[in-house]
This record gives C-alpha cells, structure tokens and sequence, in this order.
C-alpha cells in the first residue's frame, strides 16, 4: 500500500501542471480516435488512406505524449480559461482541415469546410460533392456530429475543470430551459447528456438503415441531423429522399434543438411529460408550427406543382423540413431550392434562422429564451414609463430571473444584431448583392448554412476574403459570443501574456 502511494506521488511529481497542454492533449487524442472510422473506409474502398493515416498517428502520439508529461492543475484561472477555449477550437478547426488539404483542397477552403462542420454550420465550398471519395464525406459529416457533441462538453466539462465561468455560462445557455434547479455535478451531467446524444444517433441510425437507407447516407445524415449540422453526401441535400425519411430527418432535428436537459430528465425519470410543461420547448413547438403555416401560404400559389393529396402531402413535409431545419440551423432543403422561394419567404426564413431553437441544445442561432427574455425587458421597460413607481420582473417558468440572467439575454441578443449588421456591411462592401449579404451573414453567424443567390450551391465561388471572413463568424456564432468576442480584444492578450510571464517566473 506504501509503494503504490509512493509510485502515485512520484508520477504526479514528474507530470508538470499546465492546464492549456493537457487540454491540448485530450483534443488530439480525441480526434485521432474520431478520424479512425474516415480512415478504415477510405482503406476499404482502396481510396489513398494517407489522408488520414498521418493525421491520426500524429494526432494519437502527440496527444500520448503531452498526457503523459503535464496535468491539469487544481485550479486555473479565467484568463487561461477563456484561452484554452479558443484553443480547442482552434486545433480541432486546424486538424480537421488536414485531410482536406492532402486530397488537394485548397488551404482556405480546407479550414472553411472544417470549421463549418465543427461548428455545425453546414456551409460548403464543394461545388461537386459526390466526386469526392467516400472517406472525406464521412469525416466531412463527423466533424458535425464531433462538433455537437464538443458543446455539450464545453459548456458542462470543459468549463468545471477550469473553473471559467462554467455556472454563469450554463445559465445562460439554459436560461428558459426549466433547468434552473439542476444540481447534478458538471462533470457528470456531461457524461449522462453525452450519453443521451450517442443514444438519440443510434435510433435514427437503426430507423434510417430499417427504411433502406444505404449505410454512408445513413450515417451522414444520423451526424448531420442530432448535431444540426447540414453535410450530406449528395449534392441535392433532402430532395432526393422519400417521405418517411424526411420525416425521420424532421423529427432528429427537432429533437437536436431542444434542451439536451429535457432529454436527460425525459430518459433518467422516465417521464415523458417534461416537454409537456417546459415554457421553451412549447414556444419552440408552436413557433415552428405556425411558421411552417406561414411559409406554406407565401410560396404555395407561385412554388409548388401539381395537384392530389399525394403531391400536397409532399409539399407539406417539404415545408416542414425547411423551416424546422432552418429553425434548428441544420440547413437541409427539400424538392423546392430556396432560388424558388418570393421574397416575402425569404426574409420570413431569415427572421426563423436569426431566432432559432432552444437553449441547451445543438442548435445555433439567438436561441427562443433569450428572444423572449429580451422581448418581456423591452415590454416593461414600456411598462414602467407609464408606472413610474411600479416593479416589474422578468418571469419565465412562473419564475423571476435574476438580473444578471436578464442582462446576459438582452447582451447577447443585441451583440448577435450587431454582428449581423456589421457582417452584412462588410460583405456588401466586398460587392455581395444586400439581400445575399444580409441572409449570408446571418447563415454564418447562426450557424446555418443556408445560401442564397450566387451562393444557393455552394460558397465555392467566393472570394478567399469572403471565405476567411465567413470563417470567423462561423467561429463566433458557434462559440459563446461574448467568449469570442472577449478573446478577439487586444486587452485579453495583453493580460494573459502578462500573467503567462509571472507563471513563468515562478517556475
């Protein structure tokens, strides 16, 4: 019993505390092992498996080797916090952009394709997907599914272990989630969540392969959908598909945007209800419903073909799949291309794509909470001019917010209108017609994906400038936005750089 206490002291002594290393070390030991399905495939169709052989013993040694010398520390203060949340993202955008790059993809277009599907946006400079072997789309299609996972991580792992904020960003990614009273530990309730993701891809997954879906169709569109990403293997996105399949689509992508919390409470306490009496997920509910109506009405005298209830069943699940997946930022379309849509739909899919689903999930865009958290403010603010003396709060599940909660919702959906503004001016300033500006800017921001006018195919036409530029706000959308901003301001890096040296020191 000595010897082994001895041993443990020993190999703890000679294992160095540096909280950003070891993080980087659990990054890439985590991506080689989710590059190896990409590798075995492509080594089975005989395609050139180097692409990802390289990168994942790179990635698998490199991440041994850092384990195995550094630790994470008891305690890490927020500046290196916020750092190493940046580095995650940054490496795994970085690394997952290699296998493009080694079948010939372009070096911008390659860290564009990656971060889109890390960050569960969708957009895509492939102009001809279905010439690309079968070992790159599945990897194209797993950096989603990594991606939505990587949240969840993030917001309830990540965050506890550096002790960055892990509490008020939780609060204010579930604010109206009904999971205010959530007391499990972090570190557990990102493996039962985590748990729960993995459960939710492996039913669709049996669902789509027992509807005769092939096996690569079905595991793209399994990572596309529960991550609410958008990478498929055929160009036509969801038009091909039948019915059934769309609607099993629908259903995952819904499920994707709601509060993995209710998941977990649905599953742990074996009660269905849950969703029943979550405010969020109602809203949620009724605002796909009555958009779905919406959009119906405005293309269906100009759009849709044909007549019979086959055809109009058709049209319906069509419309469904387009507004659920534009609510949930997935990004799939179904047999209409948006090129068809009036303008009047058009800017309804932009207002459905600039809200988006529900906090806690998968989903990107303001999220439904913080739009009405934000709306009630305003409404007492109105409240409050005509009664001077009166007290008014904020009340969602029949509960006060703090204050705190309240200003984080305002904050953040006023710095999502700024940054969609500011997008759009610089993208009309690249010569982007305004309408394409203002939808591509909010894609990007919202991770959604979709593209209008020069860029209803693909983003594959763009300049390397608007490629870079789409880049970063993939990256900010995806990321906490205050977080990214926070780390693109020049007093961030002034004060990490100022405490990295002290630490430095004192070795």
């Amino acid at each position: 019993m000595e010897k082994s206490v001895f041993r443990y002291k020993k190999e703890k002594h000679l294992r160095y505390d540096n909280a950003s290393l070891y993080t980087l070390g659990i990054i890439l030991l985590g991506l080689s092992l989710t590059m190896v399905p990409s590798l075995v495939w492509t080594i089975y169709d005989k395609d050139p498996y180097e692409v990802f052989l390289w990168p994942v013993v790179f990635a698998f040694v490199s991440g041994i080797l850092l384990l195995s010398m550094v630790r994470m520390p008891d305690h890490v203060n927020p500046l290196t916090g916020l750092f190493m949340l940046g580095m995650v993202w940054f490496v795994t955008i970085v690394f997952g952009a290699i296998p493009f790059i080694l079948t010939g993809m372009a070096p911008v277009d390659a860290v564009f394709e990656s971060c889109s599907g890390f960050t569960t946006t969708g957009a895509t400079v492939m102009t001809d997907i279905e010439s690309w072997s079968n070992g790159i789309l599945l990897w194209r299609s797993m950096t989603q599914w990594v991606g939505g996972i990587a949240i969840i991580i993030i917001f309830l792992l990540l965050m506890p272990m550096v002790g960055f904020g892990s509490r008020n960003l939780l609060g204010n990614e579930m604010t109206g989630s009904g999971s205010g009273n959530f007391s499990t530990k972090m570190k557990d309730a990102a493996k039962q969540f985590a748990i729960v993701y993995i459960g939710l891809s492996a039913i669709m997954a049996i669902l789509l392969s027992f509807m005769g879906v092939d096996l690569l169709s079905t595991l793209c569109m399994t990572f596309s959908s529960i991550s609410t990403g958008g990478f498929l293997n055929t160009a036509d996105s969801m038009a091909g598909e039948m019915w059934y399949v769309k609607w099993v689509v629908i259903l995952f992508m819904f499920l994707g945007g709601v509060n993995f919390y209710l998941h977990f409470r649905a599953i742990n306490d074996r009660d269905i209800g849950v969703y029943l009496r979550n405010k969020e997920f109602g809203y949620m509910l009724a605002w796909f419903f009555i958009a779905s109506i919406i959009a119906y009405a405005l293309i269906s005298r100009t759009t849709f073909m044909g007549e019979g209830i086959v055809e109009e069943f058709n049209n319906i699940t069509d419309m469904v799949l387009t507004v659920v997946s534009a609510g949930t930022s997935t990004g799939f379309l179904g047999d209409v291309p948006l090129s068809a849509w009036p303008l009047s739909a058009i800017m309804l899919l932009f207002l459905i794509s600039f809200i988006g689903a529900s906090s806690g999930s998968t989903a990107g865009g303001v999220k439904i909470s913080r739009v009405i958290i934000s709306f009630k403010y305003l409404w007492n603010g109105i409240k409050q001019m005509i009664y001077p003396r009166g007290i008014f709060d904020v009340k969602l599940e029949k509960q006060s917010l703090d204050d705190s909660v309240v200003s984080s919702a305002v904050v953040i959906f006023l710095l999502f209108l700024v940054s969609v503004i500011v997008g759009s001016a610089v993208l009309v300033a690249t010569g982007l017609p305004f309408l394409d500006s203002v939808y591509t800017s909010i894609s990007a921001l919202c991770n959604t994906g979709l593209g209008i006018g020069v860029y209803a195919e693909s983003y594959g036409g763009a300049s390397d400038f608007v490629k870079v530029f789409m880049t970063i706000l993939m990256w900010i959308g995806r990321l906490e936005i205050t977080a990214a901003l926070a780390l693109l301001t020049p007093s961030f890096w002034k004060e990490f750089l100022i405490g990295t040296r002290k630490r430095i020191s004192k070795l």
